[in-house]
């Protein structure tokens, strides 16, 4: 696969990686993007929920993430549900707002 960026972000074989400033190592890995978190966001994908606690991101990175993330899935052949996404795109809100 040739690598496709979208933002900051590109997505590899590998998984999602960053590739913005700062420049800083970080990679979501393709066989961790459907990772569901701990406790209360047990139904939330935790890496759409914990990215936009990073310092080093803005909000149009994680916009931009949100849309990376669903290409991705396109791309990798897995599925994800709505219901979930829903539920992790409105938590996510609420980690913007407290940055």
């Amino acid at each position: 696969m040739t690598p496709f960026k979208i933002g900051n972000w590109i997505i590899t074989e590998e998984g999602i990686t960053w590739d913005g400033t700062p420049n800083v190592d970080f990679i979501i890995p393709r066989e961790r993007i459907l990772e569901f978190g701990p406790g209360d966001r047990r139904n939330m994908y935790d890496w759409l929920v914990h990215i936009p606690t990073k310092t080093w991101t803005t909000e149009a990175d994680i916009y931009t993430l949100n849309t990376v993330f669903v290409y991705a899935l396109a791309h990798y052949g897995l599925n994800f549900t709505t219901c979930s996404f829903v539920e992790t795109l409105i938590e996510q809100q609420k980690e913007l707002k407290d940055k």
